[in-house]
């Protein structure tokens, strides 16, 4: 029993670590929509946003291997830049070959079904049913995360929602 304990304290300093990061990571993220909506507004009416374009896309590199604060400085300079050539007046006089803003990196799915699957880890918790295997599965879509590997992260983290469904299922059949 006390060997439970411990792997209970670990994953909840391991999901508290992940909570830390998904915040850094999210706001990250939002920094990086704020700064292609600009840049996106500015290069509609007509202005060169060359020099944004490319210092947003510099934010993908750090952003992959999560060094935050970088990324936040490569959008937030980006922003600056789509802006000043907004306040500047500058148009473009002819088309100019930019780089498209292709940073893409979306979580949501993966949260989602972690958020789910701790549901139904609590609802088996409260039946008195085991639910470290459960666990393992989300600690490892944690890692997966923490390793900027996105995609694994979320494949993994809907193998932990599915496998929970079908543990809650068989338990309930009972």
């Amino acid at each position: 029993m006390g060997g439970k304990k411990v792997l209970g304290r670990g994953l909840q300093a391991l999901f508290e670590r992940r909570l830390k990061v998904q915040d850094q990571f999210d706001k990250t993220l939002e920094t990086l929509k704020e700064a292609r909506q600009i840049i996106e507004a500015a290069k509609r009416d007509g202005f060169d946003v060359t020099e944004a374009q490319n210092l947003f896309n510099k934010a993908e590199v750090p952003l992959r291997e999560k060094r935050y604060d970088e990324a936040i400085a490569f959008a937030s300079k980006s922003k600056e830049s789509a802006l000043l050539a907004r306040e500047n007046l500058f148009k473009a006089e002819q088309e100019v070959k930019e780089e498209p803003l292709d940073l893409h990196i979306d979580t949501k799915r993966a949260d989602d079904a972690i958020n789910r699957t701790r549901k139904i880890i609590e609802e088996l918790k409260s039946e008195g049913i085991e639910v470290s295997h459960i666990q393992m599965l989300l600690a490892q879509a944690q890692e997966f995360f923490e390793d900027g590997e996105y995609d694994e992260m979320e494949g993994c983290a809907l193998e932990a929602e599915a496998y929970a469904e079908f543990v809650k299922k068989i338990e309930h059949s009972r």
